[in-house]
This record gives structure tokens, sequence and C-alpha cells, in this order.
């Protein structure tokens, strides 16, 4: 995603919603170049899909 803008606009979510997502797609370009997000969208959710080709975050901090 070199040299492109990600823009994503949220309708009727709280700022938590917002951030998230605004952190992901931050994250995403700079620390992995660029990802590839895509939306499923349920009955009373919608489901956010992320893949990027990152280095992850190392196990010794998984939970």
């Amino acid at each position: 995603m070199e040299d492109s803008v990600a823009r994503i606009v949220v309708v009727e979510a709280d700022d938590s919603v917002r951030d998230a997502i605004d952190n992901l797609l931050d994250n995403a370009i700079r620390y992995a170049g660029g990802a590839f997000l895509s939306l499923e969208d349920g009955v009373n959710e919608v489901c956010i899909h992320g893949d990027d080709r990152g280095p992850g975050i190392p196990a010794r901090f998984h939970a």
C-alpha cells in the first residue's frame, strides 16, 4: 500500500470501535506495509477480517 491512503467509514459505532479500526489500519500500514481488510455483515454484527504479511506478535506475548 505504498503511497496510498486507507479510509473506512464506520456508521453508528462508538468511539472504541472507531479507535480499534483506526489502530488496526495504522499498525497494518506501519508494520506490515499494508493489509487486506474485509467486512462480513451479520444479522446484528459486522465481522472485520484482516490479513497482512507483518511479523506478528511474538509468542511470548500471547495470552
